[in-house]
């Protein structure tokens, strides 16, 4: 816990000084980031902290919605291309001196959408623009009638 509340301290805090508005860190409701020290720090410094419900940051973080479902598809399909391979056909696993060209591939391959996919994300999920029926549709889908 001392470390969370020095880290946000010391880091977070800081780059929120000099902003326009509040700052608003969205937490995952894990009790161990929570503390009343990190609570009075956010008192103090303009800071709005949100948690996401319990159990549901699946849908309302925008890099679990946008960015690591996609990329995990493509990490499995880098795997699948190499393990057939006749190098990839030796191993069981990735070798280390494989891995790293491996991790390249992936990063090329996701590096031209990432920002779009990004800002994808944060309007999926109905963060910015704060779109609150956007947020809700992912824990209650709205059903034809």
């Amino acid at each position: 816990m001392l470390f969370l509340c020095c880290r946000f301290e010391f880091h977070f805090s800081p780059q929120t000084r000099h902003a326009v508005g509040n700052s608003v860190p969205i937490g995952d409701n894990l009790a161990s980031h929570i503390s009343m020290h990190v609570l009075e720090l956010c008192v103090t410094h303009n800071i709005k902290f949100i948690c996401l419900p319990c159990n549901e940051t699946q849908y309302a973080q925008p890099l679990d919605v946008a960015v690591y479902g996609p990329m995990k598809g493509l990490w499995s399909s880098i795997l699948g291309k190499w393990k057939e391979t006749a190098e990839g056909k030796k191993f069981g696993t990735v070798p280390k001196k494989v891995f790293p060209v491996l991790l390249k591939c992936l990063v090329d391959q996701l590096a031209p959408t990432v920002t779009t996919d990004l800002i994808s994300g944060f309007r999926s999920c109905g963060i910015y623009p704060k779109d609150l029926d956007a947020l809700l549709e992912k824990f209650i889908p709205t059903r034809p009638s």
